[in-house]
Protein backbone atom coordinates (compact mmCIF):
# COMPACT_ATOMS: atom_id res chain seq x y z
CA UNK A 1 0.00 0.00 0.00
CA UNK A 2 3.22 2.39 0.61
CA UNK A 3 4.48 1.96 -2.84
CA UNK A 4 1.08 2.50 -4.00
CA UNK A 5 0.30 5.64 -2.01
CA UNK A 6 4.09 6.73 -3.44
CA UNK A 7 3.02 5.95 -7.01
CA UNK A 8 -0.55 8.24 -6.74
CA UNK A 9 1.51 10.86 -5.57
CA UNK A 10 4.08 11.06 -7.80
CA UNK A 11 1.46 10.95 -10.71
CA UNK A 12 -0.36 13.90 -9.22
CA UNK A 13 2.78 16.13 -8.87
CA UNK A 14 3.83 14.99 -12.24
CA UNK A 15 0.30 16.57 -13.28
CA UNK A 16 1.05 19.86 -14.37
CA UNK A 17 -1.49 22.22 -13.07
CA UNK A 18 -4.48 23.41 -15.21
CA UNK A 19 -4.13 26.60 -16.74
CA UNK A 20 -6.63 29.45 -15.18
CA UNK A 21 -7.75 32.63 -16.73
CA UNK A 22 -9.75 35.92 -15.63
CA UNK A 23 -11.06 38.30 -17.99
CA UNK A 24 -11.02 42.29 -16.86
CA UNK A 25 -12.66 45.12 -18.01
CA UNK A 26 -11.36 48.58 -16.36
CA UNK A 27 -14.47 50.58 -15.88
CA UNK A 28 -13.31 54.39 -16.01
CA UNK A 29 -16.71 55.55 -14.65
CA UNK A 30 -17.18 53.62 -11.69
CA UNK A 31 -13.51 53.57 -10.74
CA UNK A 32 -13.30 49.74 -10.32
CA UNK A 33 -12.42 46.64 -12.51
CA UNK A 34 -14.80 43.89 -13.28
CA UNK A 35 -12.96 40.51 -12.84
CA UNK A 36 -14.10 37.37 -14.89
CA UNK A 37 -13.04 33.70 -14.79
CA UNK A 38 -13.28 32.04 -18.04
CA UNK A 39 -13.70 28.63 -18.87
CA UNK A 40 -10.96 27.51 -20.95
CA UNK A 41 -13.28 25.38 -22.85
CA UNK A 42 -16.07 27.07 -23.30
CA UNK A 43 -15.23 30.94 -23.15
CA UNK A 44 -17.98 31.83 -21.02
CA UNK A 45 -17.26 34.08 -18.05
CA UNK A 46 -18.72 33.99 -14.18
CA UNK A 47 -18.08 37.30 -12.04
CA UNK A 48 -15.99 37.10 -9.75
CA UNK A 49 -15.49 40.56 -7.94
CA UNK A 50 -16.11 44.44 -9.07
CA UNK A 51 -12.73 45.60 -7.16
CA UNK A 52 -11.53 49.16 -6.40
CA UNK A 53 -7.82 49.74 -7.33
CA UNK A 54 -7.94 53.16 -5.31
CA UNK A 55 -8.62 55.26 -8.87
CA UNK A 56 -10.47 55.10 -12.08
CA UNK A 57 -8.57 52.52 -14.12
CA UNK A 58 -7.93 52.53 -17.96
CA UNK A 59 -5.25 50.42 -19.95
CA UNK A 60 -3.56 47.82 -18.46
CA UNK A 61 -0.62 45.22 -19.12
CA UNK A 62 0.81 42.17 -17.48
CA UNK A 63 4.60 41.00 -16.82
CA UNK A 64 5.29 37.75 -18.70
CA UNK A 65 5.86 35.34 -15.54
CA UNK A 66 1.85 36.79 -15.09
CA UNK A 67 2.84 38.35 -11.45
CA UNK A 68 2.57 41.66 -11.81
CA UNK A 69 -0.17 43.80 -13.65
CA UNK A 70 0.21 47.93 -14.07
CA UNK A 71 -1.85 50.05 -14.83
CA UNK A 72 -2.99 53.88 -15.63
CA UNK A 73 -4.98 55.53 -12.91
CA UNK A 74 -5.55 58.25 -15.42
CA UNK A 75 -7.84 60.55 -13.73
CA UNK A 76 -5.23 60.53 -10.70
CA UNK A 77 -2.46 60.60 -13.15
CA UNK A 78 -0.60 57.97 -11.68
CA UNK A 79 0.72 54.65 -12.39
CA UNK A 80 -0.06 51.53 -10.41
CA UNK A 81 1.80 48.39 -9.96
CA UNK A 82 -0.34 45.14 -8.55
CA UNK A 83 0.50 41.90 -7.25
CA UNK A 84 -1.82 39.28 -9.40
CA UNK A 85 -3.38 36.61 -7.05
CA UNK A 86 -3.07 33.46 -9.53
CA UNK A 87 -6.08 31.39 -7.58
CA UNK A 88 -8.63 34.60 -6.93
CA UNK A 89 -7.53 37.17 -9.96
CA UNK A 90 -7.61 39.39 -7.24
CA UNK A 91 -4.92 42.55 -7.40
CA UNK A 92 -2.90 43.88 -4.54
CA UNK A 93 -1.33 47.10 -4.71
CA UNK A 94 2.02 47.01 -4.43
CA UNK A 95 2.74 50.94 -4.86
CA UNK A 96 1.53 54.23 -6.92
CA UNK A 97 3.63 56.55 -8.81
CA UNK A 98 2.78 60.12 -9.59
CA UNK A 99 3.18 61.16 -13.44
CA UNK A 100 1.67 64.52 -14.04
CA UNK A 101 -0.96 63.28 -16.42
CA UNK A 102 -2.78 60.23 -17.23
CA UNK A 103 -1.07 57.78 -19.70
CA UNK A 104 -3.95 56.78 -22.62
CA UNK A 105 -1.18 53.60 -23.23
CA UNK A 106 1.01 51.79 -20.82
CA UNK A 107 3.48 48.59 -21.67
CA UNK A 108 6.69 46.68 -20.44
CA UNK A 109 9.60 46.55 -22.23
CA UNK A 110 10.35 42.83 -23.18
CA UNK A 111 12.73 42.68 -20.41
CA UNK A 112 10.10 43.08 -17.94
CA UNK A 113 12.25 45.79 -16.40
CA UNK A 114 11.17 49.17 -17.92
CA UNK A 115 7.58 50.61 -17.96
CA UNK A 116 6.58 52.85 -21.18
CA UNK A 117 3.71 55.16 -21.16
CA UNK A 118 2.02 57.16 -23.82
CA UNK A 119 0.36 60.53 -22.63
CA UNK A 120 -2.53 61.73 -24.93
CA UNK A 121 -3.31 64.86 -23.13
CA UNK A 122 0.29 66.07 -21.77
CA UNK A 123 2.32 65.15 -25.30
CA UNK A 124 5.08 62.97 -23.69
CA UNK A 125 6.01 59.20 -23.64
CA UNK A 126 7.91 58.11 -19.70
CA UNK A 127 9.72 55.60 -18.94
CA UNK A 128 10.29 53.88 -15.19
CA UNK A 129 12.41 51.17 -13.72
CA UNK A 130 10.21 48.16 -12.55
CA UNK A 131 12.36 47.05 -9.33
CA UNK A 132 12.37 43.17 -8.30
CA UNK A 133 9.23 43.14 -6.26
CA UNK A 134 7.44 44.30 -9.29
CA UNK A 135 7.35 48.00 -7.78
CA UNK A 136 7.34 51.30 -9.86
CA UNK A 137 10.33 53.64 -9.35
CA UNK A 138 8.82 56.76 -8.40
CA UNK A 139 11.66 58.70 -10.64
CA UNK A 140 10.75 58.06 -14.12
CA UNK A 141 12.71 59.65 -17.40
CA UNK A 142 10.29 62.13 -19.52
CA UNK A 143 10.47 62.74 -23.38
CA UNK A 144 7.97 65.13 -24.90
CA UNK A 145 6.58 64.82 -28.04
CA UNK A 146 3.14 66.34 -29.26
CA UNK A 147 -0.35 65.91 -28.51
CA UNK A 148 -2.35 62.88 -28.71
CA UNK A 149 0.16 59.66 -28.14
CA UNK A 150 -1.78 56.96 -28.19
CA UNK A 151 0.12 54.21 -27.57
CA UNK A 152 3.55 52.29 -27.42
CA UNK A 153 5.44 49.30 -27.56
CA UNK A 154 8.99 47.93 -28.32
CA UNK A 155 9.74 45.96 -31.26
CA UNK A 156 11.04 41.65 -30.94
CA UNK A 157 14.87 43.45 -30.10
CA UNK A 158 13.74 45.32 -27.84
CA UNK A 159 15.77 47.90 -28.92
CA UNK A 160 13.74 49.81 -30.11
CA UNK A 161 10.02 51.57 -29.20
CA UNK A 162 7.27 53.16 -31.67
CA UNK A 163 3.97 55.52 -30.67
CA UNK A 164 1.48 56.30 -32.81
CA UNK A 165 0.41 59.94 -33.02
CA UNK A 166 -3.46 60.75 -33.90
CA UNK A 167 -3.24 64.38 -34.37
CA UNK A 168 0.02 65.17 -35.55
CA UNK A 169 -0.67 61.99 -37.97
CA UNK A 170 2.49 60.29 -37.86
CA UNK A 171 4.29 57.78 -35.14
CA UNK A 172 7.56 58.81 -32.97
CA UNK A 173 10.35 56.30 -33.37
CA UNK A 174 12.76 55.82 -30.37
CA UNK A 175 15.97 54.08 -29.61
CA UNK A 176 15.47 52.26 -25.84
CA UNK A 177 18.46 51.81 -23.15
CA UNK A 178 16.89 49.52 -21.10
CA UNK A 179 20.25 49.45 -18.64
CA UNK A 180 19.38 53.36 -18.50
CA UNK A 181 15.67 52.76 -18.85
CA UNK A 182 15.51 55.83 -21.54
CA UNK A 183 14.48 56.76 -24.76
CA UNK A 184 16.12 58.76 -27.28
CA UNK A 185 14.68 60.24 -30.81
CA UNK A 186 15.57 57.77 -33.43
CA UNK A 187 16.64 59.05 -37.26
CA UNK A 188 14.65 60.17 -38.31
CA UNK A 189 12.93 61.06 -35.07
CA UNK A 190 9.23 60.28 -36.89
CA UNK A 191 7.44 58.28 -39.89
CA UNK A 192 4.45 59.97 -41.55
CA UNK A 193 1.37 57.93 -41.99
CA UNK A 194 -1.08 58.61 -45.32
CA UNK A 195 -2.90 61.97 -45.24
CA UNK A 196 -5.66 61.96 -42.65
CA UNK A 197 -5.61 58.38 -41.12
CA UNK A 198 -4.16 58.93 -37.95
CA UNK A 199 -2.79 55.92 -36.23
CA UNK A 200 -4.23 55.15 -33.23
CA UNK A 201 -2.77 51.95 -31.64
CA UNK A 202 0.04 49.53 -33.51
CA UNK A 203 0.86 45.50 -33.05
CA UNK A 204 4.18 44.28 -34.56
CA UNK A 205 3.50 41.13 -36.90
CA UNK A 206 4.44 38.22 -35.15
CA UNK A 207 6.61 36.38 -37.50
CA UNK A 208 7.42 39.08 -40.16
CA UNK A 209 8.66 43.12 -40.64
CA UNK A 210 5.80 44.73 -40.40
CA UNK A 211 3.71 46.89 -38.27
CA UNK A 212 -0.02 47.70 -38.46
CA UNK A 213 -2.23 50.51 -36.78
CA UNK A 214 -5.82 51.03 -36.33
CA UNK A 215 -6.50 54.80 -37.90
CA UNK A 216 -9.26 56.55 -35.96
CA UNK A 217 -9.95 59.25 -38.51
CA UNK A 218 -9.41 57.50 -42.03
CA UNK A 219 -11.58 54.02 -40.64
CA UNK A 220 -9.03 52.05 -41.83
CA UNK A 221 -6.21 49.47 -41.41
CA UNK A 222 -2.17 50.50 -41.61
CA UNK A 223 0.40 48.14 -42.35
CA UNK A 224 4.32 49.11 -42.06
CA UNK A 225 7.27 47.95 -43.48
CA UNK A 226 9.93 47.31 -40.05
CA UNK A 227 13.46 48.33 -40.91
CA UNK A 228 14.61 45.71 -37.69
CA UNK A 229 17.96 47.35 -37.90
CA UNK A 230 17.16 50.95 -37.95
CA UNK A 231 14.08 50.56 -36.14
CA UNK A 232 12.27 53.10 -38.71
CA UNK A 233 9.16 51.98 -40.69
CA UNK A 234 7.58 53.09 -43.81
CA UNK A 235 4.36 52.99 -45.21
CA UNK A 236 2.83 49.86 -47.04
CA UNK A 237 -0.70 49.61 -47.46
CA UNK A 238 -4.67 51.20 -46.43
CA UNK A 239 -7.37 49.16 -46.22
CA UNK A 240 -10.82 50.34 -44.81
CA UNK A 241 -12.33 49.25 -41.61
CA UNK A 242 -15.51 50.02 -43.18
CA UNK A 243 -18.37 48.42 -45.53
CA UNK A 244 -18.65 51.30 -48.87
CA UNK A 245 -22.12 51.96 -47.46
CA UNK A 246 -21.63 53.09 -44.40
CA UNK A 247 -20.80 56.96 -43.41
CA UNK A 248 -17.27 57.43 -42.49
CA UNK A 249 -18.20 60.53 -40.17
CA UNK A 250 -20.34 58.37 -38.78
CA UNK A 251 -16.97 56.09 -37.46
CA UNK A 252 -13.61 56.09 -35.71
CA UNK A 253 -11.15 53.43 -34.99
CA UNK A 254 -10.07 52.22 -32.16
CA UNK A 255 -7.94 49.13 -31.05
CA UNK A 256 -6.04 46.09 -32.93
CA UNK A 257 -5.06 43.13 -32.59
CA UNK A 258 -3.68 40.46 -34.40
CA UNK A 259 -3.89 36.41 -34.09
CA UNK A 260 -1.04 34.73 -32.50
CA UNK A 261 -0.38 32.33 -35.75
CA UNK A 262 -0.37 35.65 -37.55
CA UNK A 263 -3.09 35.02 -39.78
CA UNK A 264 -5.43 37.73 -39.06
CA UNK A 265 -5.72 41.37 -38.05
CA UNK A 266 -8.95 43.02 -35.84
CA UNK A 267 -9.43 46.80 -35.42
CA UNK A 268 -12.82 48.26 -33.91
CA UNK A 269 -15.16 50.26 -35.26
CA UNK A 270 -16.80 52.76 -32.83
CA UNK A 271 -19.85 54.08 -34.30
CA UNK A 272 -20.76 51.48 -36.57
CA UNK A 273 -20.23 49.19 -33.90
CA UNK A 274 -17.94 46.38 -35.12
CA UNK A 275 -14.57 44.01 -35.26
CA UNK A 276 -13.95 43.92 -38.90
CA UNK A 277 -11.37 41.37 -39.77
CA UNK A 278 -8.91 40.85 -41.94
CA UNK A 279 -6.98 37.87 -43.34
CA UNK A 280 -3.01 38.71 -43.56
CA UNK A 281 -1.71 36.31 -46.07
CA UNK A 282 2.20 35.46 -46.34
CA UNK A 283 3.58 38.49 -46.97
CA UNK A 284 1.52 40.59 -44.86
CA UNK A 285 -0.76 41.70 -47.12
CA UNK A 286 -4.63 42.86 -45.97
CA UNK A 287 -7.28 41.30 -47.05
CA UNK A 288 -10.90 42.72 -45.74
CA UNK A 289 -13.09 39.64 -44.63
CA UNK A 290 -16.06 42.39 -42.97
CA UNK A 291 -17.31 43.08 -40.04
CA UNK A 292 -18.67 41.49 -36.99
CA UNK A 293 -21.29 43.73 -34.73
CA UNK A 294 -20.52 44.41 -30.94
CA UNK A 295 -22.22 46.68 -28.26
CA UNK A 296 -22.28 50.28 -29.35
CA UNK A 297 -18.31 52.04 -28.87
CA UNK A 298 -15.95 49.40 -28.56
CA UNK A 299 -13.51 50.91 -27.24
CA UNK A 300 -11.27 48.16 -26.35
CA UNK A 301 -11.01 44.20 -27.48
CA UNK A 302 -8.89 41.28 -26.02
CA UNK A 303 -8.05 38.09 -27.86
CA UNK A 304 -7.66 35.26 -25.21
CA UNK A 305 -3.92 33.47 -24.63
CA UNK A 306 -5.69 30.24 -26.38
CA UNK A 307 -6.73 32.21 -28.72
CA UNK A 308 -10.04 30.61 -29.20
CA UNK A 309 -12.14 33.79 -27.81
CA UNK A 310 -12.10 37.34 -28.40
CA UNK A 311 -14.02 39.65 -25.37
CA UNK A 312 -15.15 43.24 -26.41
CA UNK A 313 -16.44 45.82 -24.13
CA UNK A 314 -19.03 48.22 -25.77
CA UNK A 315 -17.99 51.89 -23.67
CA UNK A 316 -21.32 53.36 -23.92
CA UNK A 317 -23.87 50.89 -22.45
CA UNK A 318 -21.26 48.66 -20.37
CA UNK A 319 -21.45 45.26 -22.07
CA UNK A 320 -18.92 43.05 -22.92
CA UNK A 321 -19.51 40.79 -25.77
CA UNK A 322 -17.92 37.25 -25.83
CA UNK A 323 -17.07 35.84 -29.30
CA UNK A 324 -15.96 32.75 -30.42
CA UNK A 325 -12.55 32.94 -32.45
CA UNK A 326 -11.91 30.31 -35.75
CA UNK A 327 -7.80 31.30 -35.87
CA UNK A 328 -8.07 29.20 -39.64
CA UNK A 329 -10.66 31.59 -40.75
CA UNK A 330 -10.87 34.34 -38.72
CA UNK A 331 -14.57 34.28 -37.98
CA UNK A 332 -16.13 35.85 -35.36
CA UNK A 333 -19.34 33.79 -33.33
CA UNK A 334 -20.93 36.05 -30.88
CA UNK A 335 -22.39 33.79 -28.23
CA UNK A 336 -22.56 35.70 -24.59
CA UNK A 337 -22.95 39.35 -23.61
CA UNK A 338 -22.52 40.36 -19.49
CA UNK A 339 -23.29 43.69 -17.92
CA UNK A 340 -19.88 45.62 -16.91
CA UNK A 341 -19.57 48.85 -15.09
CA UNK A 342 -19.80 52.50 -16.43
CA UNK A 343 -17.15 53.72 -19.45
CA UNK A 344 -15.03 50.18 -20.13
CA UNK A 345 -12.22 51.35 -21.62
CA UNK A 346 -9.81 48.21 -21.02
CA UNK A 347 -10.21 44.33 -21.95
CA UNK A 348 -7.57 42.19 -20.55
CA UNK A 349 -7.45 38.30 -20.72
CA UNK A 350 -4.62 36.82 -17.90
CA UNK A 351 -4.10 33.14 -18.26
CA UNK A 352 -1.97 31.86 -14.90
CA UNK A 353 -0.71 28.47 -15.07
Amino acid sequence: MRYLATFILCLIMATPAAAKSFVYASNGGDNFLSVFEMNEDTGELTKLADQEIGGSPGPMWVSQDKKHVYISIRKDAQLGAYRLNADTGAFTLINKVDTGAGASYVALDKTGTCLLGAYYQAGKVTVHRVNKDGSIAEKGFEVATEQKAHAIQTDPSNQFALVPHTGPNNTYQFRLNVDKAELTANSPPTAPAPEGTEPRHLQFHPNRTLVYTSDEKADSISSYRFNKKKGTIKHVQTVSTLPDDFDNDANSCADIEISANGKFAFVSNRGHNSIAVFALDKDGKITALGQTPTEAIPRSFNIAPNQKFLYAAGQKDGKLVAFKLNDQTGKLTRFATYDLGKSPSWVQVITVD
